[in-house]
C-alpha cells in the first residue's frame, strides 16, 4: 500500500441526506487502519426538510498519510475513525464525514465523530457502523446529511478495493445482485438513513462521469420520505420477494423506497432487474457502467447506531 493516497471527494447527488437534497462528495480507498472513538443514544427532534435544493458542493481532494493506513491482521477486530480505510479482498470500508467539507466549521472528532468496527476475517459481515452529529438540521451546514460511514464493493465512487471488479456494462449485465441483513443499534428512527446504494457512469472505471446515483432506502428518516415525495415519480418496482418499492428522481439522484414505508432489513435485491426497470422507463440508456456499490448509515442528526450482520453482493 502506497503511503499516499488520494480521495477522490466528486461531487454527488445524495439527495437522501435528511433534510433536503443536499449533495454529498464521497470518496474511499483501500486499506487498513485500527483507532478509536463512539457516540451515544440520545433522544433528539426531526428535522424541518427545506423546500429546495441546496447547491452542488465544489469538489475537493483530500490525502491519507501512511500513518492513517496500516496492514489488517486477520482474525483482529478493526476499528476505523473519520477518514480512515480498510480493504480487503473486493471489499473496503471507509467512515466519510463530508460534510465537514462542506462547512469547515465542523471540526472532525469533535462535531462529527464516526467508527466503522468489524473481525478483519469476517468483513464484509458483523460490521458494527456509529454516528454522532450536532444535534441539528444538517442544511444549517449545506449539507442533506452529515456523512455516510460504509463497506463497499468494487469501484465505489472514486476508491476501489484491492481485488478489482470488472466494471460492466448495464445491457449487458447477466447478473448483479445481492443479499444483505442489518438491524439498528441505537438512535431515533429519523435520525439515520441505511443508504443501498451505487452509481451508474458514462465510462468503465471513470466515477467522475457519474450518470445517477441509484439509493435503496433500507431504512427511511422522515427527511428521506419526504425527498422521495418531493422527486418525479418514475413509479413502482416490486423484487423478486414481493416486496414493492416507489422509485422517484431528485437530480441525478434516483431513490427507491420501500412502498408501505417500513425498513427492509434483509433480504436479497436483483439490481439487474431494477436496472432493467429503469431503462424500461427511460431513466437510463443502458449504455451506461456499474463499477460497484455500498451499504452503510447516514447520519441525519444527533446519535445512531447499525450493524450490518451480513452483506453478499456480486457483478458480472
Amino acid at each position: 500500500m502506497p503511503a499516499t493516497i488520494l480521495i477522490a471527494l466528486a461531487s454527488s447527488a445524495l439527495a437522501s441526506c435528511g433534510g433536503s437534497t443536499g449533495s454529498a462528495p464521497v470518496g474511499v480507498v483501500s486499506g487498513a487502519v485500527s483507532a478509536t472513538g463512539s457516540g451515544a443514544p440520545a433522544p433528539t427532534p426531526t428535522p424541518t426538510p427545506t423546500p429546495s435544493p441546496t447547491p452542488d458542493p465544489t469538489p475537493a481532494t483530500e490525502t491519507a498519510d501512511a500513518s492513517d493506513v496500516q496492514p489488517a491482521a486477520t482474525g483482529k477486530r478493526i476499528l476505523l475513525v473519520d477518514k480512515q480505510f480498510y480493504g480487503a479482498g473486493q471489499f473496503l470500508a471507509y467512515a466519510s464525514p463530508w460534510c465537514a467539507y462542506i462547512d469547515s466549521k465542523l471540526k472532525i472528532g469533535v462535531d462529527l465523530v464516526n467508527t466503522i468496527s468489524f473481525m478483519a476475517g469476517n468483513f464484509p459481515n458483523g460490521v458494527d457502523i456509529t454516528a454522532s452529529a450536532p444535534n441539528e438540521n444538517p442544511n444549517l451546514h449545506g449539507c442533506g446529511v452529515y456523512g455516510y460511514h460504509f463497506a463497499a464493493y468494487g469501484n465505489y465512487d472514486g476508491g476501489a478495493a484491492p481485488v478489482a471488479v470488472t466494471p460492466r456494462q448495464v445491457s449487458s449485465i447477466t447478473s448483479f445482485t445481492q443479499k444483505f441483513s442489518w438491524h439498528p443499534v441505537y438512535g431515533a428512527a429519523d435520525n439515520y438513513n441505511v443508504l443501498n446504494e451505487f452509481y451508474v457512469t458514462s465510462v468503465a472505471g471513470v466515477t467522475s462521469g457519474k450518470v445517477a446515483e441509484i439509493g435503496l432506502m433500507l431504512h427511511a428518516s422522515a427527511s428521506a420520505a419526504w425527498l422521495a415525495k418531493s422527486g418525479t415519480q418514475i413509479g413502482t418496482w416490486t423484487d423478486d420477494s414481493g416486496r414493492v418499492w416507489k422509485v422517484s428522481q431528485v437530480k441525478k439522484f434516483i431513490i427507491v423506497i420501500p412502498a408501505d414505508g417500513k425498513d427492509a432489513r434483509s433480504g436479497s435485491i436483483d439490481f439487474g432487474k431494477l436496472l432493467k426497470f429503469l431503462v424500461s422507463r427511460g431513466v437510463l440508456t443502458g449504455k451506461e457502467w456499474v463499477n460497484g456499490a455500498a451499504i452503510g448509515l447516514e447520519p441525519v442528526i444527533a446519535t445512531s447506531a447499525i450493524t450490518v450482520d451480513s452483506w453478499s453482493i456480486a457483478l458480472k
